[in-house]
């Protein structure tokens, strides 16, 4: 069963002047995978599992895209359906993301352009695009939080067992939105941030949620040193974390399989989470 929520049915806010049209995209490269660019009407997709395995456990998906597109299938709906087959209720999230051009070729060419410049060093640019939408993309998934809590008993989910898991800029999403509960508090029961992270010192509030993290060793956009500052930050504050480290991988394989251990990077996550969170897993 699948069901979308538009987040912000009055106008997104913060956004109400944007005119881009939502569209999307195949790449063909380094796998073929599809992604929405443009997104102005932030929603969640909800996914919910047969009753006879349902564990009560909900989790908010922060699809990656470097800001500027979200790739909704193998870092999104994918990882819904393998969630809900093992009884965890999946809520993709569509967040708002930095404008590209409406084309098509024009997209690519954008796109190369800023590869070229961060290749070069040269981040400035991306990093002040990033900055403008942060919080427009932290209120979206703290949005979705809400809305999956508070509909938890009608979705028959445990309100403490609700978190986020999002990838590459979507772990960041997750983690913005996890930090940035009122008075230092926890908003989410976990989170997971697969090849992602913050890029910027993070201070750990004493009641943070357990972290979940996955990165491959030869991973050339996310940093292992980062992944493993962001654990270090968690366990310094006395929380709990978990961090695999991958031989090989790359990075934004999702769902995508390769041959590779970090293939069952969803399987650790899987086993982890009845461990946090006390209810007893579909392991099967």
């Amino acid at each position: 069963m699948t069901d979308v929520i538009e987040l912000w049915p009055a106008g997104a806010p913060g956004s109400e002047l944007w005119t881009q049209h939502e569209s999307a995209y195949r790449f063909s490269d380094p796998f073929p995978h599809r992604v929405v660019r443009n997104v102005t009407r932030p929603t969640l997709t909800a996914h919910l599992p047969e009753p006879d395995v349902a564990t009560g456990a909900g989790v908010v998906v922060c699809p990656g895209g470097a800001y500027h597109f979200l790739a909704v299938d193998h870092e999104g709906a994918e990882v819904a359906s393998a969630l809900t087959a093992r009884g965890i209720a999946a809520f993709v999230l569509k967040y708002r993301v930095i404008e590209t051009p409406a084309a098509d070729k024009d997209f690519l060419d954008y796109r190369d352009r800023l590869e070229h410049r961060a290749r070069s060093g040269d981040r400035d640019w991306f990093h002040t695009l990033v900055e403008a939408l942060r919080p427009l993309a932290t209120a979206d998934a703290t949005r979705a939080l809400q809305v999956v809590a508070e509909r938890a008993q009608e979705w028959h989910l445990t309100p403490r067992h609700i978190g986020l898991l999002g990838f590459s800029a979507g772990g960041s999403v997750a983690l913005d939105a996890a930090l940035a509960a009122p008075d230092g508090t926890a908003a989410t029961g976990f989170v997971a941030v697969i090849y992602g992270g913050l890029a910027r010192a993070v201070v750990v509030p004493p009641d943070a949620p357990p972290l979940f993290q996955v990165i491959a060793g030869d991973d050339r956009t996310v940093s292992v040193d980062l992944a493993m500052q962001l654990a270090s930050a968690w366990q310094q504050a006395g929380r709990s974390c978990e961090l695999h480290v991958y031989a090989r991988g790359g990075h934004g394989f999702g769902m995508h399989r390769q041959g590779l251990p970090a293939d069952g990077w969803l399987d650790r996550f899987i086993d982890w989470l009845p461990s946090q969170l006390g209810y007893r897993g579909q392991l099967g």
